[in-house]
């Protein structure tokens, strides 16, 4: 190894425990300040300040809280950046990229988490690995290349890529490849143990990956690919790098990030935070169930989840009703054209504003203007209207008003009050004279579509009850949204939906009513819906409903080839690569006793496999399983709802709740391949990193 890349990884290093010194230092100085300046205050104001007014205390004390806040923020601020530092210090760079701009002489950029900026002498230690220039490490060559930087198109020649591996803080190893990423490297990160958490990839993002990464952030995404191919690492990290974005052109995004459960949630809660980002706001149909949808109770999504893959007949009966295509569409043009009954609003025995007028206004608004929107414009209308008849007839009115005012109350009042109370008048009754009950439309819609059957005496009895199927929610929130009824004031700027295939069409359309003018990153995997009934199972109409653009990436990373062949022969057809990783054949174990099958292959798994995942099709089946192992392996632990995280070695969770995850070593009982069900299996088996048992 060459001695300038160890002495610029000294220097690196010994600026990181530097820095990091000198943070900490200034947090303790601050902490110290505010001691000092609290002691002070106390000395100053005894007892509240007993010969001091109120007011002025009030005040001084609230100049003093809030200065010994901010300080107190800053405080942490910087004993959390020198955290991050130290943790830096174990691995501050991972590329580096030489390029010479047209007619200039090569630079190095070295490339890392994050910008380290040394003041002293403005030099750039490492780059951001979202900076312009970075891109060339992942998009590169050696050779003619160009990066986009916000001052336009830099073209130039690429004559070096190198990659490194620190071990402990130190230089363990680098080396220079034509193209950017070296098989070597890959396969040593991906052969590692599970992390309990989604780890981070700037090291090993690959070419297609950096370009969805990378992708406009002024259009909807939509990345389809196999299982392991790395989509949702993709989405995190395009999230890091759009607040980078941000960030250089001084915006404020608001992202925020659909998940279905919360282990899922916790699985990917430390990407953003190791990228050096905060966490974002997340949310689920179920949240949005509870803000829209309240007074109901409201099925979990596993719930149905569980009952269509248990052969429930008359819940699949159901959710093809409910989500039927011909019939939503039906019932976005019914409330399209909902009628209007308004009344005639008089003040003494005079018409202010007619019945008649009221809906000719409301019926001369654009057809495709929604319930909603019509009728906050009509209120505008109405106000404005009778604001100018009070005004065009003040004498009249306070003349009538004074009448009827008592000597000891003030008229301008009465006036006001009178005013005041018509215009609300006249804003409740137009808020009431369109049906936007949607419990009612719902009913009403059914019947209209399906005609009177069994099925719409049961969703009426729900109804009534307020104890509703999952699907019966969705259709719900579904017309609230195609009402215009439930729309954020202030929706987020991006959002991130991870697993879509997971969602119907309904639910995907109903989140495109509620955000109109949000950008989103969907990412998918059509094979992986493993309840047809109610899954989108189309990559190029999910990508139509968010005006998006399709992305699709054809490789798979996280398999052993072996694991990975065995998982595609549950998809005839499927045309995807798999990473060329080596490893152990899936074994078959004939058991009878399962369970105990099942800790004797824990028992024997080497240290190295730190995660394990028993998965079975139901959570019925995971808790009759959960309980006999758990008499051999009293440290297991199951997830059996979406609301639950655990951190055990040996996990049990049913095969809805490990999407998106992966498993040292995952062990699959009562495993039939003839009979299986083709896309639970696939789920299934494509979970395991490393190692893949088989009890049958």
């Amino acid at each position: 190894m060459e001695a300038y890349e160890l002495a610029y990884c000294e220097e690196v290093g010994a600026y990181l425990e530097a820095e990091a010194a000198r943070l900490r230092a200034e947090s303790a100085l601050l902490k110290a300040e505010m001691r000092e300046a609290g002691r002070q205050f106390a000395a100053e104001n005894p007892y509240g300040a007993l010969y001091q007014s109120a007011y002025s205390v009030a005040t001084e004390a609230g100049e003093h809280v809030a200065e010994m806040e901010k300080k107190l923020a800053r405080a942490e601020h910087s004993l959390a950046e020198a955290a991050y530092l130290e943790k830096l210090r174990q691995s501050p760079y991972f590329g580096r990229v030489d390029f010479s701009e047209d007619g200039q002489a090569a630079e190095a950029y070295y490339i890392g988490l994050r910008t380290l900026f040394r003041g002293e002498d403005s030099r750039i230690l490492t780059y951001d690995w979202r900076a312009p220039v970075s891109s060339l490490f992942y998009a590169g060559e050696v050779g003619e290349a160009f990066y986009r930087a916000p001052g336009g198109r830099v073209a130039g020649e690429i004559s070096r890529i190198r990659q490194y591996q620190f071990r402990n803080g130190r230089l363990a190893a680098c080396w220079d490849a034509d193209l950017r990423i070296d098989d070597a490297l890959l396969r040593d990160v991906l052969s590692g143990a599970a992390s309990r958490r989604m780890r981070t990839i700037v090291s090993t993002i690959q070419r297609d990956q950096n370009r969805a990464i990378r992708a406009d952030s002024s259009q909807s995404l939509a990345v389809f690919g196999p299982a392991g191919c790395g989509k949702t690492s993709v989405g995190m990290h395009r999230l890091a790098w759009m607040l980078y974005e941000a960030r250089a052109d001084q915006r404020a995004p608001d992202l925020l990030m659909f998940t279905a459960n919360e282990a899922f949630r916790a699985y990917v809660s430390g990407v953003l935070p190791e990228l050096g980002e905060q966490e974002i706001r997340a949310c689920s149909y179920a949240d949005l169930f509870k803000t829209h949808l309240k007074g109901y109770a409201v099925e979990e999504a596993l719930s149905q989840t569980e009952a269509l893959l248990a052969g429930d007949l008359r819940r699949e009966r159901n959710v093809q009703a409910l989500y039927d295509p011909e019939f939503t569409a039906f019932a976005e043009e019914s409330l399209l054209a909902l009628p209007g009954r308004f009344r005639t609003l008089a003040l003494f025995g005079e018409t202010v504003l007619s019945a008649a007028s009221l809906k000719e206004k409301y019926n001369g608004f654009p057809p495709d203007l929604r319930v909603g929107g019509r009728l906050s414009l009509l209120q505008s209308w109405a106000r404005e209207e009778i604001r100018h008849y009070f005004a065009a007839r003040k004498k009249e009115i306070y003349r009538a008003v004074m009448r009827s005012t008592p000597l000891d109350e003030s008229t301008d009042a009465a006036y006001a009050k009178l005013r005041d109370r018509f215009l609300k008048n006249a804003e409740d009754m137009i808020a009431s004279a369109v049906i936007t009950d949607p419990a009612v439309l719902c009913r009403r819609l059914f019947a209209a579509h399906y005609g009177e059957n069994e099925a719409l005496e049961a969703l009426k009895r729900r109804l009534d009850e307020k104890k509703l199927y999952y699907e019966d929610a969705v259709l719900l929130l579904f017309l609230l949204a195609a009402l215009g009824l439930c729309r954020e004031k202030r929706p987020p700027s991006h959002i991130l939906i991870d697993e879509a295939q997971d969602y119907a069409p309904l639910q995907h359309q109903t989140l495109r009513l509620l955000y109109p003018g949000t950008v989103f990153t969907v990412l998918a995997d059509v094979n992986q819906g493993i309840v047809p009934a109610a899954d989108s199972l189309n990559a190029e109409a999910i990508a139509a409903v968010y005006g998006a653009r399709p992305f699709f990436i054809n490789k798979s990373y996280r398999n052993t080839r072996p694991i990975g062949e065995f998982a595609k022969r549950f998809l005839p057809g499927a045309d995807y690569e798999l990473f060329d990783r080596d490893g152990p054949a899936p074994v078959f174990v004939e058991e009878a006793d399962a369970p105990a099958a099942a800790a004797d292959i824990v028992a024997g798994l080497p240290e190295s496999c730190r995660s394990v995942c028993v998965i079975l099709p139901t959570v019925t089946e995971t808790k009759r399983f959960y309980a006999a192992l758990k008499k051999l392996l009293p440290d297991c632990a199951a997830v059996t709802d979406a609301k639950t995280v655990a951190d055990a070695r040996v996990l049990c969770l049913p095969v809805a709740l490990a999407k998106g995850m992966e498993f040292d070593a995952v062990i699959i009982p009562a495993f039939d391949e003839v009979s299986q069900n083709a896309r639970v299996a696939y789920m299934m088996t494509t979970r395991a990193l490393h190692r893949l048992y088989l009890l049958r």
